[in-house]
């Protein structure tokens, strides 16, 4: 697998990947392994060696999971524009409520020392990330995920307080709480994977997409209702809400481009390690937006996040690359961004490792989104009042946005 995937691995020069240091330094300790979790460990700090978040480690160890982070205390964390850090969510009955903390309390300090040189040392059970910005993200929410049983003293300031307090809180298994963190664990079960709906305020249309990754006829019949029904009420601007987006077919994205456009458009070429010529090659056409039977002409802005991923990306360049959509968030989105069809590799003990191996450039040749994401036109500030649920601070700046452009 290491050879293959060492050669086939489409960002070594990009990500300044030493394979050879790689496998001095792991090889090793895989070798030496005489028990899954060691194994499995191995693979993953290994895994984590390169900044891609399409490299992916299944199954789950939960003996290894529930080590290094089954314990937790009942709280959320987020980080605020002005680098505070603040808790956004309490977990009812749990170690935080029962310690006096409250929503809306900024972290001074955690384990002994100022929260930020904590959260910098974490590294999330689920990565690797490839983009700083990602990665951050994941930091505050694992910062407080440890071994059930570890006493960890912080010293916070309650909203209403004027004071820090000091307290010492003993973690216990829980999971409720990072579950908080992942948007696609918290979705209604019986919610569409496309929804929508015009805003009444505004006029404008509103369209949640949360994965392209479903069914496609009933993806496809969802896609065009929405879109017929825009057409017919004359909406003059839509929001696209890709912000809880993991991904999923690049042919789907294509296809559903293709209502905003009204000619032919070259999106990307894919490039492919060439075991003949020894170089990367590009293999078929390049991947292009062809017009749909429906057409909407209206302003478009789009909604992204660090949970925007891979074929979520690639619809929301494809928009403002071709400016025919602006792009609102936090942050960016995740920036990983390649094909993975050839890098599936299944290892000892039922383990199952994939690695990208697609390339995917632009009509000059640079590469685009892995490493960077998709950059917002309009960077919104993460206030405390967005963090605590008080408003949606991304859908009123791209409300605001469409409308001036409307007029």
């Amino acid at each position: 697998m290491f050879e293959k995937a060492s050669r086939e691995y489409p960002f070594t020069e990009e990500k300044d990947v030493d394979w050879q240091a790689l496998y001095d330094k792991y090889m090793p300790r895989i070798q030496a392994a005489d028990n899954s979790e060691d194994f499995y460990n191995a693979l993953r700090e290994f895994s984590y060696e390169i900044p891609d978040g399409h490299i992916k480690l299944s199954p789950l160890n939960p003996d290894v999971f529930y080590e290094l982070a089954g314990g937790g205390f009942g709280l959320v964390l987020i980080e605020l524009s002005d680098d505070r850090i603040v808790i956004s969510y309490i977990l009812p009955g749990s170690v935080a409520e029962k310690a006096g903390i409250e929503v809306g309390a900024e972290i001074i300090s955690w384990d002994s020392q100022p929260v930020e040189q904590s959260i910098d040392q974490v590294t999330p059970y689920f990565g690797p990330f490839s983009t700083e910005h990602a990665l951050r993200v994941e930091q505050v929410n694992y910062v407080s995920r440890v071994s059930p049983g570890t006493r960890i003293k912080i010293s916070y300031k309650n909203p209403e307080d004027s004071q820090v307090k000091e307290v010492t809180l003993k973690s216990e298994v829980e999971y409720d709480s990072l579950l908080e963190t992942i948007p696609e664990l918290n979705r209604d079960e019986l919610s569409l994977p496309i929804e929508g709906f015009v805003l009444d305020d505004s006029s404008l249309g509103y369209i949640r997409i949360t994965t392209f990754s479903e069914d496609y006829n009933m993806m496809a019949r969802l896609w065009e209702h929405y879109i017929q029904g825009l057409i017919d009420q004359e909406v003059p601007g839509l929001i696209i809400d890709l912000r809880s987006n993991e991904g999923g077919s690049a042919s789907m994205i294509s296809n559903f481009l293709g209502y905003f456009f009204e000619k032919e458009i070259p999106i990307w070429r894919m490039f492919y390690y060439s075991d003949i010529s020894g170089e990367f090659e590009e293999v078929d056409r390049p991947a292009k937006i062809i017009p749909a039977p429906l057409l909407y002409a209206g302003e478009i802005a789009v909604l992204v996040s660090p949970n925007c991923f891979s074929a979520c990306e690639g619809f929301a360049y494809a928009l403002q690359e071709n400016d025919r959509a602006i792009v609102v968030g936090h942050y960016p989105s995740a920036g990983a961004e390649a094909d993975v069809s050839r890098g599936q590799y299944e290892l000892p003990d039922d383990i199952k490792m994939q690695y990208p191996t697609g390339r995917p450039v632009d009509s000059s040749g640079e590469v685009i989104i892995e490493g960077k994401g998709v950059i917002p036109d309009f960077i919104v500030p993460v206030t405390e009042e967005s963090a605590l649920g008080g408003e949606d601070a991304l859908l009123i700046r791209a409300i605001e946005a469409l409308l001036d452009k409307i007029k």
